[in-house]
Protein backbone atom coordinates (compact mmCIF):
# COMPACT_ATOMS: atom_id res chain seq x y z
CA UNK A 1 0.00 0.00 0.00
CA UNK A 2 1.48 3.30 -1.00
CA UNK A 3 2.43 5.64 1.69
CA UNK A 4 -0.06 8.40 2.48
CA UNK A 5 1.30 11.85 1.75
CA UNK A 6 1.73 14.01 4.78
CA UNK A 7 -0.81 16.79 5.07
CA UNK A 8 0.65 20.29 5.01
CA UNK A 9 -0.89 23.18 6.90
CA UNK A 10 -3.61 24.62 4.69
CA UNK A 11 -3.38 28.18 3.53
CA UNK A 12 -5.75 30.76 4.94
CA UNK A 13 -9.08 30.90 3.17
CA UNK A 14 -9.29 34.68 3.78
CA UNK A 15 -8.00 36.56 0.73
CA UNK A 16 -7.59 40.36 0.62
CA UNK A 17 -10.04 42.27 -1.51
CA UNK A 18 -8.77 43.65 -4.79
CA UNK A 19 -7.27 47.11 -4.24
CA UNK A 20 -7.35 49.71 -7.04
CA UNK A 21 -4.08 51.39 -6.08
CA UNK A 22 -3.64 53.25 -9.41
CA UNK A 23 -6.78 55.35 -9.01
CA UNK A 24 -5.98 56.28 -5.42
CA UNK A 25 -2.45 57.25 -6.38
CA UNK A 26 -3.74 59.55 -9.11
CA UNK A 27 -6.29 61.16 -6.83
CA UNK A 28 -3.75 61.87 -4.12
CA UNK A 29 -1.29 63.25 -6.66
CA UNK A 30 -3.93 65.61 -8.06
CA UNK A 31 -4.82 66.71 -4.53
CA UNK A 32 -1.18 67.49 -3.78
CA UNK A 33 -0.84 69.46 -7.00
CA UNK A 34 -3.99 71.44 -6.17
CA UNK A 35 -2.59 72.33 -2.76
CA UNK A 36 0.65 73.45 -4.43
CA UNK A 37 -1.26 75.67 -6.89
CA UNK A 38 -3.33 77.29 -4.13
CA UNK A 39 -0.21 78.01 -2.09
CA UNK A 40 1.54 79.48 -5.13
CA UNK A 41 -1.44 81.76 -5.83
CA UNK A 42 -1.43 82.96 -2.24
CA UNK A 43 2.30 83.74 -2.32
CA UNK A 44 2.03 85.42 -5.72
CA UNK A 45 -0.57 87.80 -4.32
CA UNK A 46 1.89 89.28 -1.80
CA UNK A 47 3.49 92.50 -3.10
CA UNK A 48 6.80 91.76 -1.40
CA UNK A 49 7.24 88.73 -3.68
CA UNK A 50 6.78 90.67 -6.91
CA UNK A 51 10.14 92.42 -7.10
CA UNK A 52 12.25 89.27 -7.63
CA UNK A 53 9.87 88.18 -10.41
CA UNK A 54 10.46 91.40 -12.31
CA UNK A 55 6.96 92.83 -11.89
CA UNK A 56 5.93 96.26 -10.65
CA UNK A 57 2.96 97.17 -8.53
CA UNK A 58 -0.26 97.09 -10.56
CA UNK A 59 -1.49 100.39 -11.87
CA UNK A 60 -5.03 101.53 -11.32
CA UNK A 61 -7.66 101.51 -14.04
CA UNK A 62 -6.34 103.52 -16.94
CA UNK A 63 -8.26 106.49 -18.26
CA UNK A 64 -7.83 107.61 -21.84
CA UNK A 65 -7.29 111.25 -22.68
CA UNK A 66 -9.64 113.20 -24.86
CA UNK A 67 -8.35 115.34 -27.68
CA UNK A 68 -7.81 118.37 -25.50
CA UNK A 69 -5.77 116.54 -22.87
CA UNK A 70 -8.40 116.88 -20.13
CA UNK A 71 -8.62 113.68 -18.06
CA UNK A 72 -11.92 111.88 -17.91
CA UNK A 73 -13.57 111.51 -14.53
CA UNK A 74 -13.92 107.98 -13.18
CA UNK A 75 -17.22 106.09 -13.16
CA UNK A 76 -18.19 106.93 -9.62
CA UNK A 77 -18.31 110.67 -10.45
CA UNK A 78 -21.79 112.05 -9.99
CA UNK A 79 -23.68 111.99 -13.29
CA UNK A 80 -24.92 115.54 -12.89
CA UNK A 81 -21.37 116.87 -12.68
CA UNK A 82 -19.65 114.99 -15.49
CA UNK A 83 -20.94 117.21 -18.28
CA UNK A 84 -19.33 120.23 -16.70
CA UNK A 85 -15.86 118.81 -17.38
CA UNK A 86 -16.35 118.79 -21.13
CA UNK A 87 -14.54 122.12 -21.60
CA UNK A 88 -10.77 121.69 -21.31
CA UNK A 89 -8.25 123.85 -19.52
CA UNK A 90 -6.18 125.64 -22.16
CA UNK A 91 -2.88 125.27 -20.29
CA UNK A 92 -3.41 121.55 -19.76
CA UNK A 93 -3.73 121.00 -23.51
CA UNK A 94 -0.14 122.23 -23.96
CA UNK A 95 1.11 119.71 -21.44
CA UNK A 96 -0.74 116.67 -22.82
CA UNK A 97 2.40 115.40 -24.55
CA UNK A 98 4.20 114.80 -21.24
CA UNK A 99 1.27 112.95 -19.65
CA UNK A 100 1.64 109.18 -19.83
CA UNK A 101 -1.44 107.10 -19.09
CA UNK A 102 -3.04 109.37 -16.46
CA UNK A 103 -5.42 108.28 -13.75
CA UNK A 104 -7.47 110.96 -12.14
CA UNK A 105 -9.42 111.78 -9.03
CA UNK A 106 -12.65 109.86 -9.08
CA UNK A 107 -14.44 111.39 -6.10
CA UNK A 108 -16.82 114.10 -7.26
CA UNK A 109 -19.06 116.13 -4.95
CA UNK A 110 -22.55 114.71 -4.74
CA UNK A 111 -25.48 117.14 -4.78
CA UNK A 112 -27.12 118.05 -1.54
CA UNK A 113 -30.54 116.45 -0.94
CA UNK A 114 -33.46 118.47 -2.23
CA UNK A 115 -35.07 119.12 1.12
CA UNK A 116 -31.93 120.01 3.06
CA UNK A 117 -30.55 123.52 3.64
CA UNK A 118 -27.86 124.70 1.27
CA UNK A 119 -25.53 125.56 4.16
CA UNK A 120 -25.41 123.51 7.36
CA UNK A 121 -24.20 125.72 10.18
CA UNK A 122 -23.22 122.78 12.34
CA UNK A 123 -20.96 121.25 9.69
CA UNK A 124 -19.71 124.15 7.57
CA UNK A 125 -16.13 125.20 8.22
CA UNK A 126 -14.55 128.51 7.35
CA UNK A 127 -11.30 126.73 6.51
CA UNK A 128 -12.52 123.57 4.79
CA UNK A 129 -9.48 121.30 4.36
CA UNK A 130 -8.53 119.56 1.16
CA UNK A 131 -9.24 116.16 2.69
CA UNK A 132 -12.98 116.81 2.59
CA UNK A 133 -12.88 116.15 -1.13
CA UNK A 134 -14.10 112.57 -0.60
CA UNK A 135 -17.22 113.80 1.21
CA UNK A 136 -20.36 115.46 -0.08
CA UNK A 137 -20.11 119.19 -0.60
CA UNK A 138 -22.86 121.59 0.40
CA UNK A 139 -23.52 122.99 -3.08
CA UNK A 140 -26.78 122.21 -4.89
CA UNK A 141 -26.58 120.15 -8.07
CA UNK A 142 -26.83 122.97 -10.61
CA UNK A 143 -24.51 125.19 -8.62
CA UNK A 144 -21.86 122.46 -8.55
CA UNK A 145 -22.18 121.94 -12.30
CA UNK A 146 -21.77 125.63 -13.02
CA UNK A 147 -18.71 126.16 -10.83
CA UNK A 148 -17.01 123.03 -12.15
CA UNK A 149 -17.51 124.27 -15.70
CA UNK A 150 -16.40 127.79 -14.78
CA UNK A 151 -13.23 126.57 -13.07
CA UNK A 152 -12.31 124.20 -15.91
CA UNK A 153 -12.44 127.02 -18.49
CA UNK A 154 -10.00 129.26 -16.60
CA UNK A 155 -6.29 129.43 -17.27
CA UNK A 156 -3.91 128.22 -14.60
CA UNK A 157 -3.06 131.75 -13.46
CA UNK A 158 -6.76 132.59 -13.30
CA UNK A 159 -7.48 129.46 -11.33
CA UNK A 160 -4.85 130.46 -8.78
CA UNK A 161 -6.31 133.98 -8.50
CA UNK A 162 -9.81 132.60 -8.07
CA UNK A 163 -8.79 130.13 -5.37
CA UNK A 164 -6.90 132.90 -3.58
CA UNK A 165 -10.03 135.05 -3.62
CA UNK A 166 -12.21 132.24 -2.24
CA UNK A 167 -9.65 131.47 0.44
CA UNK A 168 -9.70 135.11 1.56
CA UNK A 169 -13.51 135.22 1.61
CA UNK A 170 -13.79 131.96 3.58
CA UNK A 171 -11.12 132.99 6.11
CA UNK A 172 -11.58 133.88 9.75
CA UNK A 173 -10.72 137.60 9.54
CA UNK A 174 -13.74 139.39 8.04
CA UNK A 175 -13.11 142.60 10.00
CA UNK A 176 -10.33 144.12 7.89
CA UNK A 177 -10.60 143.20 4.25
CA UNK A 178 -8.60 144.56 1.36
CA UNK A 179 -10.36 145.06 -1.98
CA UNK A 180 -10.02 142.38 -4.61
CA UNK A 181 -7.16 142.80 -7.02
CA UNK A 182 -7.73 143.88 -10.58
CA UNK A 183 -7.35 140.32 -11.84
CA UNK A 184 -9.79 139.06 -9.20
CA UNK A 185 -12.28 141.79 -10.06
CA UNK A 186 -12.21 140.71 -13.70
CA UNK A 187 -12.84 137.11 -12.63
CA UNK A 188 -15.81 138.24 -10.52
CA UNK A 189 -17.30 140.07 -13.53
CA UNK A 190 -16.68 136.99 -15.69
CA UNK A 191 -18.38 134.74 -13.12
CA UNK A 192 -21.44 137.01 -12.98
CA UNK A 193 -21.68 137.09 -16.77
CA UNK A 194 -21.42 133.32 -17.15
CA UNK A 195 -23.80 132.75 -14.25
CA UNK A 196 -26.47 134.83 -16.02
CA UNK A 197 -25.97 132.79 -19.21
CA UNK A 198 -26.16 129.54 -17.22
CA UNK A 199 -29.39 130.72 -15.53
CA UNK A 200 -31.00 131.62 -18.87
CA UNK A 201 -30.07 128.25 -20.30
CA UNK A 202 -31.62 126.49 -17.30
CA UNK A 203 -34.86 128.47 -17.72
CA UNK A 204 -35.00 127.51 -21.40
CA UNK A 205 -34.57 123.86 -20.43
CA UNK A 206 -37.42 124.11 -17.91
CA UNK A 207 -39.71 125.72 -20.48
CA UNK A 208 -39.03 122.95 -23.02
CA UNK A 209 -40.09 120.16 -20.65
CA UNK A 210 -43.71 118.93 -20.47
CA UNK A 211 -45.97 120.49 -17.87
CA UNK A 212 -46.45 118.55 -14.61
CA UNK A 213 -43.71 116.08 -15.54
CA UNK A 214 -41.43 114.64 -12.90
CA UNK A 215 -38.30 115.72 -14.77
CA UNK A 216 -39.51 119.32 -15.02
CA UNK A 217 -40.22 119.35 -11.30
CA UNK A 218 -36.73 118.02 -10.57
CA UNK A 219 -34.99 120.50 -12.91
CA UNK A 220 -37.01 123.38 -11.47
CA UNK A 221 -36.12 122.39 -7.91
CA UNK A 222 -32.41 122.25 -8.81
CA UNK A 223 -32.59 125.64 -10.52
CA UNK A 224 -34.31 127.43 -7.62
CA UNK A 225 -31.89 125.98 -5.05
CA UNK A 226 -28.85 127.05 -7.09
CA UNK A 227 -30.37 130.48 -7.85
CA UNK A 228 -31.17 131.06 -4.18
CA UNK A 229 -27.60 130.26 -3.15
CA UNK A 230 -26.22 132.55 -5.85
CA UNK A 231 -28.45 135.56 -5.10
CA UNK A 232 -28.42 135.34 -1.28
CA UNK A 233 -24.88 134.12 -0.55
CA UNK A 234 -22.29 133.95 -3.32
CA UNK A 235 -23.11 137.02 -5.43
CA UNK A 236 -23.31 139.41 -2.41
CA UNK A 237 -20.03 138.03 -1.07
CA UNK A 238 -18.28 138.61 -4.41
CA UNK A 239 -19.68 142.13 -4.64
CA UNK A 240 -18.52 142.85 -1.07
CA UNK A 241 -15.06 141.62 -2.00
CA UNK A 242 -14.79 144.17 -4.80
CA UNK A 243 -15.81 146.96 -2.41
CA UNK A 244 -13.67 145.66 0.51
CA UNK A 245 -16.78 145.27 2.67
CA UNK A 246 -17.55 142.68 5.32
CA UNK A 247 -19.65 139.61 4.58
CA UNK A 248 -22.07 137.69 6.78
CA UNK A 249 -21.36 134.35 8.43
CA UNK A 250 -23.66 132.50 6.04
CA UNK A 251 -21.95 134.09 3.06
CA UNK A 252 -18.58 133.11 4.49
CA UNK A 253 -19.77 129.52 4.93
CA UNK A 254 -21.09 129.48 1.36
CA UNK A 255 -17.67 130.57 0.06
CA UNK A 256 -16.04 127.83 2.18
CA UNK A 257 -18.34 125.23 0.58
CA UNK A 258 -17.50 126.58 -2.88
CA UNK A 259 -13.78 126.43 -2.08
CA UNK A 260 -14.13 122.82 -0.91
CA UNK A 261 -15.96 121.95 -4.12
CA UNK A 262 -13.27 123.50 -6.33
CA UNK A 263 -10.55 121.79 -4.29
CA UNK A 264 -11.89 118.51 -5.64
CA UNK A 265 -11.85 119.88 -9.18
CA UNK A 266 -8.23 120.96 -8.67
CA UNK A 267 -7.32 117.43 -7.58
CA UNK A 268 -9.05 116.08 -10.69
CA UNK A 269 -6.58 118.04 -12.81
CA UNK A 270 -3.63 116.13 -11.33
CA UNK A 271 -2.30 113.38 -13.57
CA UNK A 272 -0.29 110.37 -12.43
CA UNK A 273 2.86 109.15 -14.14
CA UNK A 274 3.98 112.68 -14.91
CA UNK A 275 6.97 114.66 -13.67
CA UNK A 276 6.90 116.99 -10.68
CA UNK A 277 5.98 120.49 -11.85
CA UNK A 278 3.55 119.49 -14.56
CA UNK A 279 1.26 122.41 -15.45
CA UNK A 280 -2.02 120.71 -14.52
CA UNK A 281 -0.78 120.09 -10.95
CA UNK A 282 -0.24 123.76 -10.11
CA UNK A 283 -3.46 124.57 -8.26
CA UNK A 284 -3.62 121.32 -6.28
CA UNK A 285 0.12 121.59 -5.49
CA UNK A 286 -0.33 125.04 -3.99
CA UNK A 287 -3.41 124.04 -2.03
CA UNK A 288 -1.69 120.98 -0.54
CA UNK A 289 1.26 123.04 0.66
CA UNK A 290 -1.14 125.59 2.17
CA UNK A 291 -2.68 122.79 4.20
CA UNK A 292 0.77 121.70 5.39
CA UNK A 293 1.77 125.23 6.42
CA UNK A 294 -1.52 125.67 8.29
CA UNK A 295 -1.26 122.17 9.90
CA UNK A 296 -4.65 121.20 8.49
CA UNK A 297 -3.87 117.92 6.78
CA UNK A 298 -6.35 116.04 8.97
CA UNK A 299 -6.00 112.69 10.71
CA UNK A 300 -3.71 110.43 8.65
CA UNK A 301 -4.52 106.80 7.87
CA UNK A 302 -1.85 104.12 7.46
CA UNK A 303 -1.50 102.87 3.88
CA UNK A 304 0.90 100.65 1.96
CA UNK A 305 2.82 101.34 -1.22
CA UNK A 306 0.69 98.95 -3.24
CA UNK A 307 -2.41 100.96 -2.30
CA UNK A 308 -0.88 104.26 -3.39
CA UNK A 309 0.56 102.84 -6.61
CA UNK A 310 -2.54 100.87 -7.56
CA UNK A 311 -5.30 103.30 -6.52
CA UNK A 312 -3.89 106.83 -6.55
CA UNK A 313 -7.28 108.44 -7.27
CA UNK A 314 -8.64 107.02 -4.00
CA UNK A 315 -5.92 108.58 -1.81
CA UNK A 316 -5.02 111.76 -3.69
CA UNK A 317 -5.14 114.75 -1.35
CA UNK A 318 -5.68 112.55 1.71
CA UNK A 319 -3.60 112.53 4.87
CA UNK A 320 -1.67 109.25 4.97
CA UNK A 321 1.06 107.57 7.02
CA UNK A 322 3.78 105.28 5.65
CA UNK A 323 6.73 103.49 7.22
CA UNK A 324 10.12 102.97 5.63
CA UNK A 325 13.88 103.45 5.68
CA UNK A 326 15.48 106.60 4.25
CA UNK A 327 18.04 105.66 1.60
CA UNK A 328 18.78 109.01 -0.02
CA UNK A 329 18.29 112.72 0.76
CA UNK A 330 18.82 115.79 -1.38
CA UNK A 331 18.81 119.41 -0.20
CA UNK A 332 17.31 122.10 -2.45
CA UNK A 333 16.57 125.80 -2.30
CA UNK A 334 13.02 127.04 -2.82
CA UNK A 335 12.32 130.30 -4.60
CA UNK A 336 10.68 133.05 -2.50
CA UNK A 337 7.46 132.76 -4.51
CA UNK A 338 7.36 128.96 -4.39
CA UNK A 339 4.38 127.16 -2.90
CA UNK A 340 6.76 125.18 -0.70
CA UNK A 341 7.77 128.33 1.18
CA UNK A 342 5.36 129.04 4.01
CA UNK A 343 3.82 132.44 4.67
CA UNK A 344 5.64 134.95 6.88
CA UNK A 345 8.93 133.04 6.85
CA UNK A 346 11.00 136.21 6.70
CA UNK A 347 13.68 134.48 4.63
CA UNK A 348 14.38 135.14 0.99
CA UNK A 349 15.20 131.50 0.44
CA UNK A 350 14.28 128.34 2.29
CA UNK A 351 15.59 124.81 2.11
CA UNK A 352 13.45 121.79 1.44
CA UNK A 353 14.47 118.16 1.14
CA UNK A 354 13.71 115.33 -1.28
CA UNK A 355 13.93 111.92 0.35
CA UNK A 356 13.81 108.48 -1.23
CA UNK A 357 12.38 105.99 1.25
CA UNK A 358 12.44 102.21 1.03
CA UNK A 359 9.00 100.93 2.18
CA UNK A 360 8.96 98.69 5.23
CA UNK A 361 6.17 96.56 3.75
CA UNK A 362 7.34 96.04 0.16
CA UNK A 363 10.36 95.75 -2.10
CA UNK A 364 8.54 96.95 -5.22
CA UNK A 365 9.96 100.49 -5.20
CA UNK A 366 10.58 103.61 -3.09
CA UNK A 367 8.52 106.53 -1.85
CA UNK A 368 9.46 110.05 -2.91
CA UNK A 369 8.95 112.49 -0.02
CA UNK A 370 9.14 116.28 -0.20
CA UNK A 371 9.84 117.39 3.36
CA UNK A 372 10.46 120.79 4.99
CA UNK A 373 11.93 119.77 8.35
CA UNK A 374 13.51 116.29 8.50
CA UNK A 375 14.68 114.99 11.91
CA UNK A 376 18.06 116.22 13.12
CA UNK A 377 19.40 112.70 13.74
CA UNK A 378 18.88 111.73 10.11
CA UNK A 379 22.25 111.43 8.28
CA UNK A 380 22.72 113.46 5.10
CA UNK A 381 25.35 111.36 3.34
CA UNK A 382 24.71 108.48 0.98
CA UNK A 383 27.23 106.21 2.71
CA UNK A 384 25.54 106.56 6.12
CA UNK A 385 22.04 106.11 4.71
CA UNK A 386 22.90 102.94 2.79
CA UNK A 387 22.41 100.66 5.81
CA UNK A 388 20.58 103.10 8.09
CA UNK A 389 18.05 101.01 10.00
CA UNK A 390 16.09 103.68 11.87
CA UNK A 391 12.44 103.40 10.90
CA UNK A 392 10.88 106.58 9.47
CA UNK A 393 7.19 107.13 10.22
CA UNK A 394 6.09 109.72 7.67
CA UNK A 395 2.71 111.48 7.87
CA UNK A 396 1.77 113.80 5.03
CA UNK A 397 -0.41 114.31 1.97
CA UNK A 398 -0.34 111.90 -0.95
CA UNK A 399 -0.17 113.89 -4.19
CA UNK A 400 0.36 111.52 -7.14
CA UNK A 401 2.57 108.82 -8.69
CA UNK A 402 5.49 110.74 -10.16
CA UNK A 403 8.03 109.62 -12.75
CA UNK A 404 11.74 109.25 -12.00
CA UNK A 405 14.72 107.93 -13.93
CA UNK A 406 15.93 104.61 -12.53
CA UNK A 407 19.09 102.82 -13.61
CA UNK A 408 17.27 100.71 -16.19
CA UNK A 409 14.22 102.75 -17.25
CA UNK A 410 11.66 105.33 -16.21
CA UNK A 411 9.71 104.20 -13.17
CA UNK A 412 6.93 105.58 -10.98
CA UNK A 413 6.94 106.39 -7.29
CA UNK A 414 4.26 107.67 -4.86
CA UNK A 415 4.89 111.36 -4.10
CA UNK A 416 4.21 112.48 -0.52
CA UNK A 417 4.32 116.03 0.84
CA UNK A 418 5.20 116.40 4.52
CA UNK A 419 6.36 118.98 7.03
CA UNK A 420 8.27 116.68 9.37
CA UNK A 421 8.31 113.03 10.42
CA UNK A 422 9.41 110.77 13.24
CA UNK A 423 12.37 108.38 13.49
CA UNK A 424 12.31 105.19 15.56
CA UNK A 425 15.40 103.16 16.52
CA UNK A 426 15.77 99.71 14.97
CA UNK A 427 14.03 96.80 16.68
CA UNK A 428 14.82 93.13 16.14
CA UNK A 429 11.20 92.03 15.95
CA UNK A 430 10.16 94.48 13.24
CA UNK A 431 8.60 92.65 10.26
CA UNK A 432 11.02 94.28 7.82
CA UNK A 433 14.02 92.93 9.75
CA UNK A 434 12.81 89.34 10.17
CA UNK A 435 14.16 86.49 8.11
CA UNK A 436 12.29 86.04 4.85
CA UNK A 437 11.89 82.93 2.77
CA UNK A 438 14.17 83.25 -0.26
CA UNK A 439 12.67 82.75 -3.73
CA UNK A 440 14.93 79.75 -4.47
CA UNK A 441 14.00 78.01 -1.24
CA UNK A 442 10.33 78.74 -1.87
CA UNK A 443 10.55 77.20 -5.35
CA UNK A 444 12.33 74.15 -3.94
CA UNK A 445 9.65 73.61 -1.32
CA UNK A 446 6.91 73.90 -3.93
CA UNK A 447 8.65 71.29 -6.09
CA UNK A 448 9.12 69.00 -3.07
CA UNK A 449 5.42 68.91 -2.17
CA UNK A 450 4.29 66.57 -5.01
CA UNK A 451 7.30 64.26 -4.43
CA UNK A 452 6.44 63.86 -0.75
CA UNK A 453 2.79 63.27 -1.63
CA UNK A 454 3.67 60.57 -4.18
CA UNK A 455 6.01 58.88 -1.67
CA UNK A 456 3.29 58.75 0.97
CA UNK A 457 0.82 57.26 -1.51
CA UNK A 458 3.35 54.63 -2.68
CA UNK A 459 4.10 53.56 0.90
CA UNK A 460 0.39 53.30 1.73
CA UNK A 461 -0.34 51.21 -1.34
CA UNK A 462 2.62 48.86 -0.77
CA UNK A 463 1.78 48.27 2.85
CA UNK A 464 -1.85 47.53 1.96
CA UNK A 465 -1.09 45.02 -0.83
CA UNK A 466 1.56 42.96 1.07
CA UNK A 467 -0.35 42.68 4.32
CA UNK A 468 -2.03 39.27 4.92
CA UNK A 469 -5.25 39.05 6.78
CA UNK A 470 -4.91 36.19 9.35
CA UNK A 471 -7.76 34.71 11.41
CA UNK A 472 -8.11 35.50 15.08
CA UNK A 473 -6.93 33.16 17.85
CA UNK A 474 -10.38 31.75 18.51
CA UNK A 475 -11.03 31.21 14.81
CA UNK A 476 -7.67 29.47 14.46
CA UNK A 477 -8.53 27.06 17.30
CA UNK A 478 -11.89 26.22 15.72
CA UNK A 479 -10.16 25.75 12.37
CA UNK A 480 -7.59 23.33 13.90
CA UNK A 481 -10.36 21.23 15.50
CA UNK A 482 -12.20 21.11 12.22
CA UNK A 483 -9.08 20.05 10.31
CA UNK A 484 -8.29 17.39 13.00
CA UNK A 485 -11.77 15.93 12.61
CA UNK A 486 -11.29 15.80 8.86
CA UNK A 487 -7.96 14.02 9.30
CA UNK A 488 -9.40 11.31 11.55
CA UNK A 489 -12.58 10.80 9.51
CA UNK A 490 -12.17 7.47 7.61
CA UNK A 491 -14.62 8.53 4.96
CA UNK A 492 -12.28 11.29 3.92
CA UNK A 493 -9.72 10.02 1.43
CA UNK A 494 -7.06 11.68 -0.56
CA UNK A 495 -6.67 11.23 -4.32
CA UNK A 496 -4.39 8.19 -4.12
CA UNK A 497 -6.70 6.39 -1.71
CA UNK A 498 -9.69 7.07 -3.94
CA UNK A 499 -7.86 5.66 -7.00
CA UNK A 500 -6.87 2.55 -5.04
CA UNK A 501 -10.45 2.11 -3.85
CA UNK A 502 -11.71 2.31 -7.43
CA UNK A 503 -9.13 -0.30 -8.55
CA UNK A 504 -10.12 -2.71 -5.79
CA UNK A 505 -13.74 -2.26 -6.69
CA UNK A 506 -13.03 -3.08 -10.33
CA UNK A 507 -11.12 -6.24 -9.31
CA UNK A 508 -14.08 -7.37 -7.23
CA UNK A 509 -16.37 -6.94 -10.23
CA UNK A 510 -14.17 -8.94 -12.61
Amino acid sequence: MPEKPTNTKPQSTFQPKPYNSGLVRKMLTLTAMLVMVLYSMKEAGKPENWAWMGFEAPAGPREENNNSGTPKVAAKTNANNTNANASPNSDRANAASVAADPTNKSARPSPAPLNTPVIRLAQASATAPFSQGHQQTELPTDSGRFWTSFFANLKTTEQLEWMSLLEALSGNQPATRSPASQAQAKLIDLAEKRRDAFSNKSLDQIASLPQASEKRSQVSQNYFEANKLWQNQISPALAASKAAEDITLRQQQAMASLLSHLDIDALNLVQDKTAVGWTGDTVAWKRCWNRIHQSQIGKPAYVTRIQLAGQPQEFRGDAITVNGFVRSIETRRANPDSSIVGPNTGDEEQNYYILWVQPADSDAGPYCVYCLNPPEQLPHTQAELKDYQWLAKISGIFFKNRTYQATDRVRYSPLILANRFEMKPPVTDHPALKWKLSPKLMAGLLALIPLVAVSVVWYAVRSTVNRKRLPSKKSQEELNIFLGDLKDNPSIKNDLEQIQAISEHEDDIT
